[in-house]
């Protein structure tokens, strides 16, 4: 081998060595700019699954205000019910109060009446 031949090897081993280093240069910016969005993909995905959280918790609360309006509406109507169960009562008690007056007054008719008859000696 002679000289020119050794110094065409070296600088084809140059030439190599300096397109290896460009590339693995390349490929260093490609890896960092790979763990870049990895790290932002991480982030977006870790704030995707935090409002995930905050939705279920208020589906959570949703629903449980919900049972609790239904719970309060149920009572409410039964109230209701009771009200006007009450209100029946009422009515007819009236009514049997009136037709006990309009006895009474019958009755203290007929006694005025039936005084009337006596005549007091004096």
């Amino acid at each position: 081998m002679s000289t020119a031949d050794i110094s065409n090897m070296v600088e084809t081993i140059s030439s190599k060595t300096v397109t290896s280093v460009r590339s693995m240069e390349t490929v260093k910016h490609e890896v960092e700019n790979g763990a870049n969005y990895s790290h932002a993909t991480n982030d977006t995905l870790n704030q995707v699954i935090e409002a995930a959280v905050r939705v279920t918790t208020l589906a959570h609360q949703i629903a449980s205000a919900t049972n609790e309006q239904s719970i309060a509406s149920e009572e409410s109507a039964r109230n209701m019910e009771e009200i006007s169960s009450l209100t029946e009562e009422n009515a007819a008690s009236i009514h049997h109060v009136k037709q006990a007056a309009d006895t009474l007054s019958g009755t203290a008719g007929e006694l005025q009446r039936l005084v009337g008859q006596f005549k007091l000696n004096s």
